[in-house]
């Protein structure tokens, strides 16, 4: 193993989901008061895909 090998870095390629967040925030919801969000978008997805559409991710 040659210098070459520690100096080769692998770029993170793992981006989070609409799904990730979702899944976040319904653990979370779990230890919140009742939920504020109605039985359409239990996960709030539609809220948290207009976040994420307004803050890009970078490639």
């Amino acid at each position: 193993m040659g210098r070459d090998a520690v100096q080769e870095t692998v770029e993170p390629t793992y981006r989070p989901t609409v799904q990730d967040f979702a899944q976040v925030l319904g653990e979370r919801r779990r230890f919140s008061r009742a939920g504020r969000r109605g039985p359409s978008d239990p996960a709030g997805e539609d809220r948290l895909r207009a976040i994420l559409d307004r803050h890009p991710t970078r490639v």
